[in-house]
């Protein structure tokens, strides 16, 4: 699962940037736990009941500030991963990957949410979303991409559908777009893959430490300028706007496993109930070796159940 989130800016500075998310910092009366935006990873705490509460909650909460209709999670997927529809489609352990917004949370606490998103000077405008199923990433796979690769290249991807969608939102003759993105596991050097993405843009290494990679990239068409600072930092996700992206994805990948397991756990095992997994390698064997009756069964191609990698 990869996410991206637009958002307007009042300033192009990354110092007062930062300063733009001071709102959703602030404690929140009634909100508690669920006013939080931050690592997915503290927040969400597999087994634990009511740990994925504040995932689902902001995750909602976003949606519905970008003006995103529909009662459902799936209503919205068709916006924000419309790219994947066809994918999900046709996985048949990602059909109940949706969940249903509106009585599930109280109105006091979603009126407090509205007034956090609201008196912030950063408003968040759209967002973005990848969802690929591991048929899809093994034959990335097979084409030559890496972990690594597929990482960066969704993001990118993400990216370059969100700054296009600015340039429909709001048409100007000079654009400063500002990308703030996570490290993608160990690597630093991103310069050829965002040449790759843009390639009508003169590109420019700014910096590339072991703590952040700066790039600066630049086109002119006409009488229309464009500019991009992209930056790639380690613990990124502790700016808001990452954090967010960060927390959506992860709220998505849980709905995913709890899909697959639903799917698995209510298909003919024999006397034995299915204990669920959360997805990860130090339980992916266990559950394998538990589904084996019904891969066999079913017919199922590992390829398009188990990433390659």
């Amino acid at each position: 699962m990869v996410a991206s989130t637009l958002w307007k800016m009042p300033s192009s500075d990354p110092t007062q940037q930062q300063s733009c998310f001071d709102a959703f910092h602030q404690a929140t009366s009634g909100l508690g736990k669920l006013s939080l935006i931050g690592d997915s990873k503290k927040l969400f705490k597999p087994g634990v009941a009511g740990s994925l509460d504040a995932l689902r909650f902001v995750t909602w909460a976003s949606l519905r500030t970008c003006g995103y209709g529909g009662s459902s999670l799936r209503d919205c997927l068709t916006t924000i991963a419309a790219n994947d529809l066809a994918a999900i489609a046709e996985t048949p352990w990602l059909q109940g990957i949706d969940d249903v917004w509106g009585n599930g949370f109280d109105c006091d606490l979603s009126a407090a949410a509205d007034k956090v998103w609201a008196t912030s000077s950063a408003k968040l405008v759209a967002i973005r979303v990848r969802i690929i199923p591991a048929k899809h990433f093994n034959e990335a796979c097979a084409r030559g991409f890496n972990k690594s690769d597929l990482l960066s290249s969704s993001t990118l991807g993400l990216v370059a559908d969100l700054v296009d969608l600015a340039k429909r939102l709001a048409p100007t003759n000079s654009r400063h777009v500002s990308v703030y993105c996570d490290r993608h596991g160990g690597r630093r050097f991103y310069g050829a893959l965002l040449q790759h993405t843009f390639p009508d843009n003169a590109m420019e290494v700014v910096s590339e430490s072991s703590q952040q990679s700066i790039y600066r990239l630049a086109r002119t068409l006409g009488r229309t300028s464009e500019t991009m600072r992209v930056q790639f930092t380690v613990k990124g996700d502790s700016f808001l706007p990452v954090s967010l992206s960060s927390m959506i994805a992860k709220y998505l990948r849980e709905r995913a496993m709890h899909s697959l397991n639903t799917y698995f756990a209510t298909r003919p095992m024999g006397p034995t109930s299915l204990r669920p997994t959360a997805g990860y390698p130090v339980d992916a064997d266990r559950f394998l070796c538990d589904i084996e009756p019904v891969i066999i069964a079913d017919k199922i191609d590992r390829a398009c159940l188990v990433r390659a990698r």
